[in-house]
């Protein structure tokens, strides 16, 4: 596994002309799986398994993908419901999916980003423990894109009924590459895009056409130095009051 010390590093590798990187991943912890938040934890769904038939001839994986499924259309159909004194714009599922995810909802959806840097922003977030900065070669770029928002290639059956989307998506290909409508600041900010999971139990495997690059812990706060001296600080990624006082706080303060 190559490793980036510096943003140089990195650089070297984003702009080499040989480089065939669609988007890129950002892990402060090199223990983190390349799955959705909603394929992680997976015993937890236990609680909403559906009432099968004949279970005992179900596989445990299958009992899983059920609960998961279940998970998933309670999950989406409550936050549509609760979201309206905060977010009352009519969203498609899609988008809808998007928010929750951007709220803390687990989804099927893996961010991403376009820009090197920013995905090394994130990967150097924790500084106990090493990074990781996962690149997406050029075949990821083959994958079917799904724009969200108005979209003529989806019936609004598919992208307003959460039958026909959760239906949907069940039958697309293993991925699926999201770019999002701009639902937020933030998601322009982080040049953020996502991947989307039809078995989202299943990690993305080294061998899939993905390159890792380790961020040791000892040299992320050297590195967050120079991205701040780049423009990329706490509030350019979280643009809100929280991350501004924040920022200013830090850098009052800092040694």
């Amino acid at each position: 596994m190559d490793t980036i010390n510096t943003i140089t590093d990195l650089l070297k590798i984003a702009l080499d002309e040989n480089t065939d990187v669609s988007f890129y991943r950002g892990h402060s912890n090199t223990e983190y799986s390349l799955k959705p938040s909603i394929g992680r934890n997976s015993t937890k769904f236990d609680k909403w398994l559906f009432e099968i038939e004949k279970s005992e001839e179900v596989s445990d994986a299958m009992k899983i993908s059920a609960g998961l499924q279940q998970y998933e259309w309670w999950a989406l159909s409550e936050f549509k419901a609760k979201k309206t004194p905060f977010h009352n714009e009519n969203l498609n599922y899609f988008d809808l999916m998007i928010l929750a995810q951007h709220h803390g909802l687990r989804t099927r959806l893996l961010d991403v980003t376009t820009n090197p840097l920013v995905a090394l922003y994130f990967a150097c977030e924790n500084e106990s423990v090493d990074g990781e900065l996962i690149c997406f070669n050029k075949s990821w770029s083959k994958i079917k894109v799904i724009t969200t928002g108005i979209n003529d290639e989806l019936p609004n059956m598919v992208a307003n009924d959460i039958r026909g989307f959760l239906l949907f998506i069940r039958n697309l290909d293993n991925y699926s590459y999201v770019i999002p409508s701009h639902l937020s600041d933030r998601i322009i900010s982080q040049n953020g895009s996502f991947i989307m999971f039809k078995q989202p139990l299943q990690e993305i495997l080294n061998g899939e056409n993905i390159q890792k690059l380790k961020i040791p812990k000892d040299r992320k706060l050297i590195i967050k130095r120079e991205l701040r001296k780049l423009g990329f600080t706490k509030s350019k990624m979280y643009p809100d009051l929280n991350s501004i006082a924040s920022e200013i706080d830090s850098n009052l303060f800092e040694q």
